[in-house]
């Protein structure tokens, strides 16, 4: 029998360096994104994390994945210093905006555990959709690779490609969605995926 996989926010110090040791783990350990020596703690910290909301899944005790949402701040986002955008992301109000950001899975974990990468994927977009909706969040920035687009296009989840691929933690490129576009595409291709997401409930699997 498959360990419980839950999800949920970040409401802790402990649960934030979780989230921090996992990124660690899958972009220096296991993708090679960036050196292992430039986080001698082996966590995973950036500018905007300050400024972010985290949410981890986990597969019994063990954290298998992590997503943010970069609210507006100081800094910008993410997408807008290292992407070349069309001129679509002008007509946003950037308090209304945030960025899916370091949206991270363990390969290991998930292959020593048996989980479901699909699975994973979709709780943790069904909590940042969910506290999105809590804070008035209409429109979402994200530098996704290929692959990870697909998913979510596949499930009915439409993100629109609005600038040139780029190098930044391998090759991806930037896209803008509306939550209401989202919404919409959801309740069309995939009704269950459409309550799913947008039901307020515990979200787990067995």
């Amino acid at each position: 029998m498959r360990k419980l996989l839950t999800f949920k926010k970040v409401e802790t110090e402990d649960e934030l360096n979780e989230a921090y040791k996992l990124r660690f783990k899958v972009y220096c350990q296991e993708r090679d994104f960036e050196p292992e020596t430039a986080f001698p703690e082996q966590s995973e910290i950036d500018e905007y994390d300050a400024y972010s909301i985290h949410f981890i899944a986990k597969v019994g005790l063990e954290t298998v994945g992590t997503l943010r949402l970069i609210l507006d701040n100081p800094n910008g986002f993410p997408i807008e210093k290292c992407c070349k955008l069309n001129g679509y992301d002008k007509r946003l109000k950037k308090d209304k905006t945030a960025e899916f950001s370091r949206f991270a899975i363990s390969k290991e974990i998930v292959k020593s555990t048996g989980s479901d990468r699909r699975e994973i994927v979709l709780g943790l977009f069904r909590q940042a959709y969910q506290e999105s909706k809590n804070l008035g969040i209409n429109y979402f920035y994200a530098v996704m690779a290929r692959g990870l687009q697909k998913l979510l296009t596949k499930c009915g989840i439409i993100f629109i490609q609005v600038g040139p691929l780029i190098d930044y933690h391998g090759l991806r490129a930037p896209y803008i969605s509306g939550i209401k576009a989202i919404e919409e595409s959801m309740f069309m291709k995939n009704i269950e995926l459409f309550r799913f997401i947008t039901a307020p409930a515990i979200c787990q699997y067995a």
